[in-house]
């Protein structure tokens, strides 16, 4: 019973996540193939900055999980400050990689120049998303080792249905950028909301690590 507890808002978080992702993908469309096959290139960026963040969010949940079983208040505490070190550090250095070398990446992932030119016209969103939403990476893995997944799934939710949503709706003038600008908010509602939920949950005694 305990595992399905920990799992089932685990699982209703990750559908949400890709349901998000769909729906940039979705709304893309609307805007033409062109569009369409910009964004699924620049995606590409977006999932190595995923890969890069996520080996962080691993160690923190490892880590936390082990400080919180200890009983170990300054191991938590470390655990969570470096992990934030590392991920911004990495962030910082993939922006800045995907500013220089993000039109170079472009130009070997397609040969076609009007794509090229699109997708250099939305990169700069891309250069924006490792530095906003490495906290998001991050505090998955902190809620995951310290098993707060309702908490998780519901700050999901809140970024997904009380940010992106809404934020696309008002957007939808700027068109793709606009787009992006929703995406890029959700990310960092995710962020927000699970920093804010953390240091509630620590002022309440939720663990002993505490």
């Amino acid at each position: 019973r305990r595992y399905v507890d920990v799992n089932l808002p685990l699982l209703v978080r990750t559908a949400a996540l890709m349901l998000c992702f769909a729906f940039l993908t979705a709304m893309g469309a609307r805007f033409g193939s062109a569009v369409l096959a910009a964004n699924a290139l620049l995606l590409n960026f977006l999932y190595l900055a995923a890969f890069a963040l996520d080996g962080f969010a691993n160690a923190a949940e490892s880590l936390v999980g082990r400080a919180i079983g200890a009983g170990d208040r300054a191991m938590f505490r470390r655990s969570v400050s470096l992990a934030a070190q590392w991920s911004f550090a990495v962030a910082l250095v993939l922006s800045l990689a995907f500013s220089a070398g993000g039109p170079l990446l472009v130009d070997l992932m397609t040969t076609q120049p009007d794509l090229r030119a699109l997708a250099r016209e939305y990169l700069p969103w891309l250069v924006a998303v490792p530095l906003v939403g490495c906290w998001a990476f991050l505090f998955d893995g902190v809620f995951v080792g310290a098993t707060l997944t309702r908490q998780m799934r519901d700050t999901m939710l809140l970024a997904a249905l009380g940010v992106y949503l809404p934020a696309w709706w008002l957007l939808r003038p700027l068109g793709n950028h606009g787009l992006w600008l929703a995406f890029l908010l959700f990310f960092a509602a995710r962020g927000l909301a699970q920093a804010w939920l953390l240091g509630r949950e620590l002022r309440r005694g939720r663990f002993a690590a505490a």
